[in-house]
């Protein structure tokens, strides 16, 4: 009862500082920072804190993993970090933060369709229920109660939901990801995956992007609250 209550606490507070995320993306953008290059400094600079933090935590053994468990990790880090935060970046510029986030949270239908097929959990008429009732909420949220999508931009709404898919990913990869391995280790290897996809589309062999001490303070920020903290949570 007592892992229940702690894991409990552990979920709500990393939800809180996951709902900072859109804060930071238009303070980011604001800076003149580019959704990949806003994703791209997020996860490396979050892999770098992880590593430090592991360090002083356990030595070198935080870098210890078994390859089965790495393969997990880059699905982890590319789907469910890397390609997540270019489409929720891009979501926050289209949609705003607020109907971005609200979108989003088609992730738990994603997640009990994904359950169900991978693990075979029953699908009760609880879990139905409130997937429902998150679906319903987030079109009502969306809408303001109305149905008509004249007041909605298509490319947010559908870098939104590509968002949400991504993040419902992340508890069945994280599953697999999990097995016998230390926390720290895994959302360390998740975050230097992370960095790959939008470190690629940033093109670095045509030239290093010009980044601000403004920027890259903000991007401090932006990988220790709701990165490498929530990650841990």
């Amino acid at each position: 009862m007592q892992t229940e209550k702690t894991g409990a606490v552990c979920i709500l507070g990393a939800g809180i500082l996951w709902g900072a995320v859109g804060l930071f993306i238009k303070r980011l953008s604001a800076c003149g920072a580019t959704p990949e290059l806003i994703s791209f400094l997020r996860m490396l600079l979050a892999s770098v804190i992880l590593a430090v933090f592991g360090l002083l935590h356990s030595g070198a053994a935080c870098f210890r993993i078994r390859g089965r468990t790495l393969a997990a990790c880059a699905l982890l880090g590319i789907v469910c970090h890397g390609i997540y935060n270019v489409f929720r970046s891009f979501a926050v510029l289209y949609a705003g933060v607020g109907v971005s986030t609200v979108l989003q949270n088609v992730a738990p239908a994603v997640t009990l369709l994904c359950s169900r097929r991978m693990f075979g959990e029953r699908l009760t008429a609880g879990k139905i229920a409130a997937v429902a009732l998150c679906i319903a909420g987030c079109i009502l949220a969306a809408t303001n109660g109305k149905l008509s999508s004249a007041s909605l931009s298509l490319a947010g709404v559908l870098f939104s939901l590509g968002a949400g898919l991504c993040y419902g990913l992340e508890a069945i990869f994280g599953k697999h990801a999990e097995d016998g391995e230390d926390t720290l280790t895994i959302s360390l290897y998740s975050c230097i995956f992370a960095a790959l996809f939008p470190g690629i589309w940033l093109r670095p062999w045509q030239g290093l992007p010009t980044v601000s001490g403004e920027t890259m303070g903000w991007s401090l920020l932006y990988a220790l609250i709701p990165t490498a903290l929530a990650n841990l949570l």
